[in-house]
């Protein structure tokens, strides 16, 4: 038996586009499995996490995304880990990947980077043009 299947290129957020986030509130979305399609506000890229584990086990996240949720709406939710996290373009599609989401304390959730998880696992991925426009 064999499979064939599609192979979709990730597209991961540019230095510019990131660059870009520092300067502005930029909009990022994800999908999970308990809160649905959700969406908060890309606000850091320094974000430390400390999460202490079932066994007593504390382990420490550092350089972290922080996303806010926005309004009263949650942004992430228990169930939700693992969920892509994707930056959002001005008319409000999924642009490129930024990271995958894995904790949240009050209404700030943690996303690790995704290009931190790719180099990890040596996954391939083709590298986007960078965007120099103003419309992310």
């Amino acid at each position: 038996m064999y499979c064939f299947v599609e192979r979709t290129a990730l597209r991961i957020a540019s230095k510019h586009e990131l660059e870009l986030a520092r300067k502005n509130i930029l909009t990022v979305t994800k999908t999970g499995r308990t809160t649905g399609e959700t969406f908060g506000n890309l606000f850091s890229d320094s974000g430390h996490v400390a999460i202490e584990t079932p066994f007593g086990i504390t382990c420490s996240f550092s350089s972290c995304f922080s996303i806010k949720n926005i309004s009263d709406t949650k942004f992430f939710g228990g169930g939700d880990s693992g969920s892509g996290v994707f930056l959002e373009d001005n008319k409000g599609e999924r642009k490129s990947a930024i990271g995958i989401a894995f904790a949240y304390c009050g209404d700030v959730t943690y996303v690790c980077k995704i290009k931190e998880v790719v180099n990890a696992f040596q996954i391939e991925y083709e590298e986007q043009q960078e965007d120099t426009s103003e419309n992310v």
